[in-house]
């Protein structure tokens, strides 16, 4: 026990007995020794340390100290749910690239709100670390860190209102957990005289039938012993503002800064894993989008310490997290949440979200009116049995608030205007649809439709590995592809790189036709030469690694990939050189000139010296920019962890960049 937390106790503990008016008799009757308050004061603050500074959410195998992992949280200072804006407001402020919103809403950090105020409501998500920020609430107040020194009181509502006893008899059980039995009068003594920090955890989590007595119980109290501090914590769609005197306020999502905080106090015993955690959460901005819910972010941390890497196969990250919403937090809490919808199971919630989200996706709806989601409620709960259509109205507002409240997949922006939780998870819940019911066509539906946009490109990587097995999927993606080839420009563009390879090229025809275009496409200008470039690094790759070069792929990928000259430039050289021509090239001063010397070198060798093709003009890139693009698709599609038989691989990758008449 620290002397500091040690000493704020004692001095309450001190003060308050000093004025406690039978404070001799009552030590005497007790034949406590002359040292009591020190005494007490450790028994009391080492339990309430012992009982606060730890964490354990789903998937852990043991709690870990608070103060090891705790990240200082923002409060805004406005709830974002009762503020009025657009959906066209909102849609501007938010960067889809980067998963993001440049909107926002001012915050304050949260030591701050614990000086400023006496009594504080602090809503959240699920998993937003409202019992986390109450824990180090009380941590602050043993280590004497805030204004007013206050003995904190920690009260579990969930607890206090299964016991069925008044909140001043739950309060003095709590000090004998605490090592300090029959402290009523001393309880009753620091209350009056304004000492107590007291701590309402979980308002949320009370059941209907005992919450308007918690309620009363709670306003009461607060009421009686005035001078005190209190903080009320609870979800943000259940508060119903019940207290007037309270101030509210949220806890925000994690930005960047805080992201990476959590990542490295994780991962504080070992700096190189957290810098790579870190790493590759910037190189996943879908799953690190997850990352702004203190849960979903402890969740990635888990998933990466067992792996030192997030999973190719994204879906089966999304299904965890979206479980641990949907089911494992309340139960690993021992909460059961009352259901408005008594009929509507995890599985049927789960059809209900993906329809929501597949309905919405297509319309390229983001943020919808709550009215508008309601009715869509009313459209899936009305065929389930037992539904009754006369008061389908009344109840789609209720479900809503609670699949708000239970789950936190839905969340409301702005005054009456709802969204998906992240992006990702919208994302996620379209696939799912598309998944269950690939017998009314969807997988046709989704390639014909949307290969070309560019925001349903996550949908299509989802899809490919969710289903058991993607041959069908991705034969039906390549057709789509072929029918670009209907360009004459570039059905000519592709002919003429065919004939440009020489027969005795070392490659597999596919490596060598990507490796040539993309001189092709350099030659003639093409501004997007990226494109054409990653795809064909990846097919020199995946060309190494079919050969037993894994150690070569290894270091070039990690070495120099993002090079693409580089990369290249070795790709086109024969195998049993490469890692030297790369270390040559990383040993010399003069990097560009060397890579100019690989690159005339490779192109000399492998690749006819003449490049001409004629005819095409600079606003002619358009088709060609979208093969590319859904070239690179499609072989993202195959890489990303999706099943799919060695015949049918074959079969796409080889049929790459040709002009099916030819093939």
């Amino acid at each position: 026990m620290d002397i500091d937390q040690f000493t704020a106790v004692y001095e309450i503990f001190k003060s308050t007995f000093e004025t406690f008016e039978k404070a001799n008799y009552w030590l005497k009757e007790k034949k406590i020794e002359h040292d009591f308050f020190g005494k007490a004061a450790r028994m009391y603050s080492q339990k309430l340390y012992d009982r606060y500074n730890s964490v354990r959410v789903i998937g852990m195998d043991r709690p870990i100290p608070l103060r090891s992992i705790f990240v200082k949280v923002n409060i805004l200072e406005k709830i974002p749910e009762r503020q009025s804006t657009t959906i066209e407001y909102l849609e501007k402020h938010f960067d889809r690239e980067n998963r993001t919103f440049d909107m926002k809403w001012r915050t304050k950090p949260g030591v701050e709100i614990l000086d400023e105020s006496s009594r504080l409501i602090v809503l959240g998500k699920p998993g937003s670390g409202k019992t986390t920020f109450l824990k180090f609430a009380v941590l602050q107040s043993l280590d004497g860190k805030t204004k007013e020194k206050r003995l904190p009181i920690f009260v579990g509502l969930k607890d206090f209102s299964d016991s069925g006893i008044s909140l001043i008899k739950y309060i003095e059980e709590q000090f004998e957990i605490c090592n300090f039995p029959e402290a009523l009068p001393f309880i009753v003594r620091l209350l009056k005289r304004g000492k107590c920090q007291v701590l309402f955890d979980g308002l949320d989590e009370v059941s209907k039938h005992y919450e308007d007595n918690v309620i009363r119980e709670i306003q009461s109290f607060t009421d009686t012993y005035d001078l005190n501090q209190f903080i009320i914590s609870c979800r943000t769609p259940v508060y119903n503002q019940w207290f007037s005197k309270f101030t509210d306020v949220e806890i925000a999502d994690f930005d960047d800064d805080q992201i990476k905080a959590f990542v490295t106090n994780w991962f504080k015993h070992d700096p190189k894993t957290a810098r790579l955690c870190w790493k590759q959460l910037n190189e996943n901005k879908q799953i690190k989008e997850l990352g702004s819910t203190p849960l979903l972010l402890t969740l990635l941390c888990l998933v990466f310490a067992s792996t030192m890497d997030f999973p190719k196969n994204r879906a089966e990250l999304y299904k965890e997290a979206i479980d641990a919403l949907l089911k494992k937090w309340d139960a690993s809490k021992r909460v059961k949440r009352d259901e408005v919808y008594k009929n509507l199971t995890t599985k049927l919630k789960e059809s209900m979200y993906s329809r929501i989200a597949a309905e919405t996706f297509q319309d390229k709806q983001q943020f919808f009116k709550q009215r508008f989601l309601e009715k869509l409620i009313i459209k899936f709960i009305q065929h389930l049995p037992e539904s009754k259509d006369d008061s389908l109205g009344h109840d789609s507002e209720a479900i809503l608030k609670s699949l708000e409240a239970q789950h936190g997949l839905l969340v409301q922006r702005a005054k009456g205007i709802y969204s998906f939780s992240h992006l990702t998870v919208h994302e996620y819940f379209t696939a799912k649809y598309i998944v269950d019911n690939i017998d009314k066509g969807t997988l046709e539906k989704l390639s014909i439709n949307h290969i070309l946009d560019r925001q349903w490109r996550e949908v299509f990587l989802l899809v490919a590995s969710m289903l058991d097995e993607a041959d069908n999927f991705l034969l039906i993606m390549k057709k789509e592809v072929d029918i670009l080839l209907n360009d004459r420009m570039l059905c000519k563009l592709l002919i003429s790189v065919k004939k440009s390879i020489k027969n005795d090229s070392p490659f597999p025809p596919v490596l060598s036709r990507s490796l040539s275009l993309f001189y092709w496409l350099n030659h003639l200008g093409y501004e997007n030469i990226k494109h054409i470039a990653s795809i064909a690094v990846d097919l020199a790759f995946e060309f190494i690694t079919s050969k037993g070069r894994a150690r070569t792929h290894s270091y070039l990928q990690n070495r120099i990939y993002g090079n693409e000259k580089t990369v290249l430039a070795v790709s086109l050289l024969p195998f049993d050189n490469s890692l030297a021509l790369d270390k040559k090239i990383y040993q010399d001063s003069a990097l560009n000139q060397s890579l100019d010397r690989a690159l005339h070198l490779a192109i000399k060798k492998h690749i006819i010296e003449a490049f001409q093709v004629k005819g095409v003009h600079s606003n002619e890139w358009k088709v060609l920019n979208q093969y590319l693009e859904v070239n690179r698709l499609l072989l993202d599609c195959l890489n990303y962890g999706c099943y799919i038989t060695k015949p049918t691989r074959a079969k796409i990758i080889n049929s790459l960049f040709t002009v099916p008449s030819l093939r």
